[in-house]
C-alpha cells in the first residue's frame, strides 16, 4: 500500500510541475498570492513595518516554475543559492520566501509558503523561520489550513 501511495505522490508531484506552467492552474502561484495578500493585511495593521515592493523567492525545481516577474503588484525575483549569497553580502536581501513542493500530510496534499531571514557566513546560509502559511489542495483550489509559526511568533 505504501509503495502505491509513494508512486501516486511522485506522479502527482510531476503533474503539479506540468500544471505550474499556466497561471490558472498553478497552485504554487495561488498559494503565493494568498500569502502576499495576508502579508499586506499585516502591513496595514502595523504602519511602522516597511512594506517592500520587491520579494525574493528561493528557486525550487518544482514550485517556482511559472512564477511571473510581478505578483500582486510586487517585483518578484526567483533566486538561486549563489544569488542569495550575493544579495546577502550586498545587504539587499531583507527576507526570503520559500514555496515548498507539495507534500502528503494529515491525509491531504499540502503546500507551505514560508518566510525566512537569511544570514550568510563564509558561503554558508543560515535560515531563521519568520512564519508563513500552509495550504491544503482540493482539486485546484486552496484552503488555508494553518499558519506556520516562526521563531519570532
Amino acid at each position: 500500500m505504501r509503495k502505491y501511495l509513494l508512486i501516486l505522490l511522485l506522479i502527482m508531484s510531476y503533474s503539479f510541475d506540468a500544471f505550474s506552467q499556466s497561471d490558472s492552474t498553478n497552485v504554487y502561484l495561488k498559494a503565493l498570492k494568498v500569502h502576499l495578500v495576508d502579508k499586506e493585511e499585516i502591513y496595514k495593521m502595523n504602519p511602522k513595518l516597511k512594506n517592500l515592493n520587491e520579494i525574493y523567492i528561493e528557486k525550487d525545481s518544482y514550485s517556482t516554475n511559472g512564477i511571473p516577474e510581478n505578483v500582486n503588484g510586487k517585483k518578484v525575483y526567483v533566486v538561486t543559492r549563489d544569488e542569495i549569497l550575493k544579495l546577502n553580502k550586498e545587504g539587499k536581501l531583507k527576507s526570503l520566501i520559500a514555496i515548498r513542493p507539495v507534500t502528503w500530510k494529515k491525509e491531504s496534499l499540502r503546500i507551505s509558503v514560508i518566510e525566512f531571514l537569511v544570514i550568510s557566513k563564509r558561503k554558508k546560509l543560515y535560515y531563521t523561520n519568520l512564519g508563513g502559511e500552509e495550504f491544503e489542495i482540493n482539486g485546484f483550489t486552496l484552503k488555508r489550513v494553518d499558519n506556520v509559526h516562526g521563531n519570532y511568533d
